[in-house]
């Protein structure tokens, strides 16, 4: 199942089969429940995957099978869809697709009050770590990125040799705290 293991589907413009797929996603790494609007986006990614999954089963090609990395401890993942289901008004009950839930460590490494100087350089540099983690113990065929963590796009790429899709939202810079 590693990259290696067959070609990877991104939504549109690739071609199926893809043995598997991880979706990085820091508000997921960080509160899987919190709600933001490049959840909802990662919520509508698996969405569109299951869409796709099953007219690929229907065609007899390869199955998908769709990790998220969560950072969210103690929270059981039915917990996690349950809320996403209640706060998007998305169905992700019966998904047509395996979903697993990959709970990781260094979260930490993306928070801004860590870095109180050079926020955004330590924040970029922490996503290099959290990107060697998450991909340290499985290489998937595509990497999504739904939150615009660009600097782990070269470590899925040239390590990973992962395919890379990512909806990279603006701005990067926000007083929101």
């Amino acid at each position: 199942m590693g990259a290696g293991a067959g070609k990877g589907g991104i939504i549109r413009g690739l071609s199926f089969p893809a043995s598997c797929s991880r979706e990085f996603h820091p508000s997921s790494l960080q509160y899987s429940n919190a709600g933001g609007g490049g959840e909802r986006v990662l919520w509508l990614t698996i969405k569109a995957l299951a869409s796709l999954h099953a007219k690929s089963i229907k065609r007899k090609q390869k199955p998908l099978h769709v990790f998220i990395y969560t950072g969210d401890h103690g929270v059981a993942p039915d917990e996690i869809l349950r809320r996403a289901e209640a706060h998007f008004a998305v169905n992700l009950t019966n998904l047509p697709m395996p979903l697993s839930f990959v709970f990781v460590r260094g979260r930490q490494w993306l928070e801004a009050p860590r870095y109180p100087v050079l926020t955004m350089v330590g924040q970029s540099l922490g996503s290099i770590l959290l990107a060697f983690v998450c991909l340290g113990d499985f290489l998937p065929d595509v990497f999504f990125d739904t939150t615009g963590c660009a600097f782990t796009y070269p470590v899925a790429a040239l390590l990973g040799r992962c395919r890379i899709a990512a909806y990279v939202h603006y701005p990067t810079i926000s007083t929101v705290r």
